[in-house]
């Protein structure tokens, strides 16, 4: 639905209730209704979220380290992942996610 009034203003953007979309496109301003996405949670899935969230917790606490299987792993020093993230579009929270993921689960 194209929107011709003030609605909020003519500029509005985002969305609403989580169902109703304003956007500003080529056709000009515009209301939608937004489907929600269904989160299917399949056990490949489960297994990569769970990756992730170990992921999260080891480079957000540098000084605890992670323990898997009782043996205590320590990652590098947090300017270490911010130093090899320049020059990439990653900050170092991802340099140390995807080091984390690719050292422990390879």
């Amino acid at each position: 639905m194209k929107i011709t009034g003030p609605l909020l203003s003519q500029k509005a953007h985002g969305t609403v209730g989580d169902i109703l979309t304003f956007s500003h496109r080529k056709e000009g301003q515009l209301a939608r209704f937004q489907k929600k996405q269904k989160d299917v949670l399949s056990p490949a899935r489960i297994i990569q979220r769970q990756k992730f969230e170990n992921a999260s917790l080891a480079c957000r606490f540098f000084e605890y380290g992670d323990a898997i299987y009782g043996v205590a792993l320590y990652g590098h020093e947090k300017s270490l992942y911010l130093e090899e993230s320049k020059g990439q579009y990653l900050t170092g929270y991802n340099v140390c996610i995807k080091d984390y993921i690719k050292k422990i689960y390879a």
